[in-house]
């Protein structure tokens, strides 16, 4: 599994879930809730998409969202071998592997979203 080392703790997502809590978009809230729900917080991206009826985009906007979090955080993610950030990671583990690619929500994040009641 995919996970960034010096993961901030959920008193860091905390504060930056409030800096941002007015700019997300019902689609991020509800990703958010969405994956949190999930059984063992963990959903595919193409089990997303269905959910958000959104044809396979989910990928995208969950990278969005990411890139806002991460923003608020001041924290980079992992990049790909193409240098790319990988910025859903600041939210969830995935596999090394991308055949069946499922995330799994980061605890500290599902801990501050519960402790803020947005999901």
């Amino acid at each position: 599994m995919l996970r960034p080392a010096n993961l901030p703790n959920s008193d860091a997502y905390k504060a930056a879930l409030l800096l941002i809590k007015d700019d997300l978009s019902e689609k991020e809230l509800r990703m958010l809730a969405l994956l949190y729900h999930a059984n063992e917080r963990t959903m595919s991206s193409s089990d997303m998409a269905s959910a958000l009826g959104d044809s396979g985009q989910a990928n995208i906007a969950f990278g969005k969202l990411g890139h806002k979090l991460s923003d608020a955080l001041n924290f980079k993610p992992g990049k790909r071998p193409n240098g790319k950030y990988q910025w859903w990671n600041i939210m969830a583990l995935g596999p090394k592997n991308i055949i069946n690619f499922k995330w799994t929500m980061h605890p500290e994040l599902a801990e501050a979203l519960k402790e803020l009641d947005l999901i």
